[in-house]
C-alpha cells in the first residue's frame, strides 16, 4: 500500500533537449500537464518559456524574435515572441486517442505533443531558422500515471515526444476491490434468497429491508468509483449488471416467499 501511494504520488518528470541543442543556448520550455479529462479524452498542459545563453539579454528577455508553433484539439497554434519581451507562458489543450474510457479501470490512452521554435533571420521576414530548444515535461495529476518517449527522428526546431496516459494502481486496485465487493455481497445475499426460498429457511423480515436497500445502494456504490464511466463499461457487463440482477431476483423470491408463508 505504501509503495503503490508513493509510486502514484511521484508523478513523471522528463528532460529533453531537441535535436540540435547544445542544453545552454537556446529555449528551455517547461510543458506542465494540468487537467486531465478522460470522460472527455482531453488533455490541459500549460507551457513556460525561458530563453538561454545567447538568445537572452541582461534582464532575461528575448534577442530575437521567436515563433513557438503547437498542436492543439482544434488545430495548430502559432505564438510569436517579440525580443525586449518576456515570453510569456499560454495553455493548450490536446486530444487523447486510441483509448476508450468503457475500458475501465484499465483504459490506456496516447497523446502526442508536438513544439516548433524557429527565429526570424536577419534581413528576411520568414521564420526560418531553428531554435534550440530543451523542454522540461511534468505530470503530477492525480489518478493518471504518464509515460513518455521523445521522437528522434525531429528535426532542429522541432520537439516531438509521445506519451501514454493509464489510470495509477491505487484507481485501478479500488475499482477492482470494490466491483469485487459488489461481487461477494450480491451472491450473499441470492444464497440467503436461496436458501429462504427452496429450502424453507425462516425467512426474518430485515432480509427484505436489505435487499431492497441493496438495489439501490449498488448504483450509488458503482457511480462513487474514482472517475467512474458512462454506463455501459467492461466493468459493468462483468460485474455491476450481473450483482443488480443478481439483488433484483433475490429481493423477488424473498417478497414470493415472504407472501407464501402469509398464505
Amino acid at each position: 500500500m505504501v509503495w503503490s501511494f508513493a509510486s502514484d504520488g511521484a508523478g513523471h518528470e522528463e528532460n529533453y533537449v531537441a535535436t540540435g541543442a547544445d542544453g545552454v543556448n537556446g529555449i528551455a520550455i517547461e510543458a506542465e500537464v494540468m487537467v486531465v479529462d478522460l470522460l472527455r479524452d482531453t488533455m490541459t498542459m500549460r507551457l513556460a518559456f525561458t530563453p538561454r545563453g545567447s538568445w537572452a539579454d541582461a534582464r532575461g528577455r528575448l534577442t530575437r524574435e521567436i515563433r513557438v508553433d503547437t498542436n492543439t484539439m482544434v488545430g495548430a497554434r502559432a505564438i510569436t515572441f517579440r525580443p525586449g519581451h518576456d515570453m510569456m507562458p499560454f495553455v493548450i489543450t490536446l486530444d487523447l486517442e486510441h483509448g476508450d474510457i468503457l475500458d475501465y479501470p484499465l483504459d490506456t490512452y496516447a497523446v502526442n505533443l508536438n513544439i516548433d521554435t524557429f527565429a526570424k533571420a536577419p534581413g528576411t521576414d520568414g521564420f526560418d531558422e531553428a531554435v534550440p530548444a530543451m523542454v522540461k515535461l511534468l505530470a503530477r495529476t492525480h489518478g493518471t500515471v504518464f509515460t513518455s518517449r521523445f521522437d528522434q527522428s525531429s528535426k532542429p526546431g522541432e520537439f516531438r515526444v509521445d506519451m501514454q496516459v493509464s489510470r495509477s494502481n491505487s484507481v485501478i486496485g479500488f475499482a477492482v476491490l470494490m466491483n469485487f465487493v459488489m461481487a461477494v455481497i450480491a451472491i450473499a445475499l441470492f444464497s440467503i434468497a436461496w436458501a429462504v426460498a427452496m429450502n424453507g429457511r425462516k425467512l426474518e423480515f430485515g432480509m427484505l429491508i436489505w435487499a431492497a436497500a441493496l438495489l439501490f445502494a449498488l448504483p450509488a456504490v458503482r457511480n462513487s468509483l474514482p472517475g467512474s464511466p458512462p454506463l455501459g463499461a467492461l466493468s459493468d457487463y462483468c460485474v455491476f449488471l450481473w450483482a443488480q440482477f443478481a439483488t433484483l431476483i433475490s429481493l423477488c423470491m424473498l417478497v414470493m416467499s415472504w407472501l407464501r408463508n402469509r398464505a
